[in-house]
């Protein structure tokens, strides 16, 4: 069975790539989000899995998302396309 995948990448040319991955390897896209606000808005569509940019043009940063989907059972993958804003330790495995 497919995985609901939700994307959070405010680039556009990366989430295009993302959603194009996650499609050919047979998982469902069940939406794009480029801000916080558009990540919570899709929430009810009941995602399963949650590729999270690291870092967002309007401020808000893939742990915080990570924090507000988690709680609502959704596994979270923080994903960036420029390694140099990854935070110290966060290239760390971590468990909630």
């Amino acid at each position: 069975m497919p995985l609901k995948v939700l994307i959070v990448e405010d680039e556009p040319i990366v989430a295009h790539d993302l959603k194009e991955i996650a499609e050919t390897s047979g998982q469902e896209v069940v939406g794009l989000a480029a801000r916080v606000s558009d990540a919570r808005s899709l929430a009810p569509l009941k995602p399963e899995l949650a590729l999270v940019d690291l870092n967002l043009k309007d401020g808000a940063t893939g742990p915080h998302i990570l924090a507000a989907l988690s709680r609502e059972d959704v596994t979270v993958v923080l994903v960036t396309a420029n390694l140099q804003h990854i935070p110290l330790g966060s290239a760390e495995p971590s468990a909630p």
